[in-house]
C-alpha cells in the first residue's frame, strides 16, 4: 500500500507541477535550516504565495508538495478578480 501511495503522490505532484509550469507560473524551491525545511514559492502576474514544509516528517514528500502547490495556486487565483469560482 505504501508503494501505491508513493506512486500516486509522485503522479499527482508531476501533474500539478506540469500544469503550473505550462500555464506560466513561477515555482521556486528553496532549502532552509540546513535542508531540514523547504520553502515552496509560487507566483504569477505579480501575485505570490509561499509555504514552508518540514522535510523531517515521515510524510510522503511528493504528496505534500502536490498539496502545497495546489493550495498556493488556489490562494493566488482568489486574488484575480476575473477568475470565475
Amino acid at each position: 500500500m505504501a508503494k501505491i501511495k508513493r506512486a500516486l503522490g509522485e503522479y499527482w505532484f508531476a501533474a500539478e507541477f506540469t500544469y503550473v509550469i505550462l500555464n506560466g507560473w513561477s515555482v521556486e524551491f528553496t532549502p532552509i535550516d540546513d535542508g531540514d525545511d523547504l520553502q515552496v514559492h509560487l507566483s504569477k502576474c505579480g501575485k505570490h504565495a509561499y509555504q514552508i514544509i518540514s522535510l523531517t516528517d515521515d510524510t510522503d514528500l511528493y504528496l505534500m508538495l502536490h498539496n502545497v502547490i495546489e493550495n498556493l495556486r488556489q490562494e493566488i487565483l482568489k486574488e484575480f478578480p476575473y477568475v470565475k469560482k
